[in-house]
């Protein structure tokens, strides 16, 4: 559960028949008292699918697609895609709060963004159009970021190890994809497998 201070901690919650929930602590907070809260005080678990769409960060979005409308327009680039992110438990509140952010990045609250898995590919921010891509990144957690994506000039990769072109917006390699900014992302769900499919047709919805 995420509490009051902003972080997330394990926990298991029990339902009381008054409506409000029995937060009991998970190793190592066990020594923690068990308490009381209301329901609507309690978010969901990191690896819950839901609908995760932040509106500031839609709107930073929205504003990168309509000043590169003109460039895909005019040089016949593909406008948006689907791509799905996997990252461990721990990150899936400040991505939802601040987007998913390239290495070197500041989030909200002052933490810096670091290089987690490597850069073979070059700096930016790391994604694929395959869901199975890059599982292991998520660290056992059961849910991927479903998000949509502002491709624009496209570096393509022939051969391993070439690195996203400083005049390119992104990278791609087979399935990867290597993003330069975070506002040409929106994460839009987080799901699992057995979601993916009927959220994936919601974003094409979306996109048309």
């Amino acid at each position: 559960v995420r509490w009051s201070d902003g972080h997330w901690y394990h926990a298991h919650l029990q339902s009381n028949s008054d409506g409000r929930h029995r937060v009991s602590w998970d190793p190592p907070y066990q020594s923690w008292s068990s308490e009381d809260v209301a329901a609507d005080a309690v978010i969901p678990r990191s690896d819950q699918a839901r609908e995760v769409c932040n509106f500031d960060v839609a709107l930073a979005f929205v504003k990168k697609l309509q000043s590169m409308k003109a460039s895909i327009k005019k040089q016949k680039l593909q406008a948006l895609e689907l791509v799905y992110h996997w990252t461990r438990e721990e990150n899936v509140g400040k991505i939802v709060e601040n987007n998913l952010k390239a290495p070197g990045s500041v989030n909200a609250d002052g933490t810096r963004v670091e290089v987690k898995n490597g850069a073979v590919y070059g700096a930016g921010i790391y994604a694929a159009t395959n869901m199975r891509f890059g599982q292991a990144f998520g660290g056992g957690l059961s849910c991927a970021f479903l998000c949509l994506a502002i491709p624009g000039r496209i570096t393509v990769c022939a051969k391993a190890a070439q690195k996203l072109k400083p005049t390119d917006d992104s990278l791609q390699h087979g399935d990867l994809r290597v993003f330069k900014t975070s506002e040409q992302l929106l994460p839009l769900f987080l799901t699992d497998s057995q979601r993916a499919g009927g959220l994936e047709e919601c974003a094409r919805k979306i996109m048309n």
